[in-house]
């Protein structure tokens, strides 16, 4: 958490259980982690989201940046 009890959690999940389709998931807590927010769909677009890999979190001040590996045909890994 933050000075200010501020925890931003993320994750990637995919309704079908192919990572082309996966969407980066956040949800945020105000109360040191104590309770969260309803989850939202931050990215949607067709270079999917590793379901494997974790994405990272950081924030400045207000502005939150997340970082997370894409899964679509132009991202094949093996």
């Amino acid at each position: 958490a933050d000075g200010s009890g501020r925890v931003w959690i993320a994750w990637s999940a995919s309704a079908t259980g192919d990572e082309r389709d996966g969407v980066l998931w956040i949800a945020r807590s105000t109360d040191d982690g104590a309770s969260f927010a309803a989850e939202r769909g931050v990215w949607w677009e067709p270079t999917g989201a590793c379901l494997a890999c974790e994405p990272a979190v950081a924030t400045d001040g207000d502005a939150l940046y997340v970082l997370y590996r894409g899964a679509g045909e132009e991202n094949e890994h093996g």
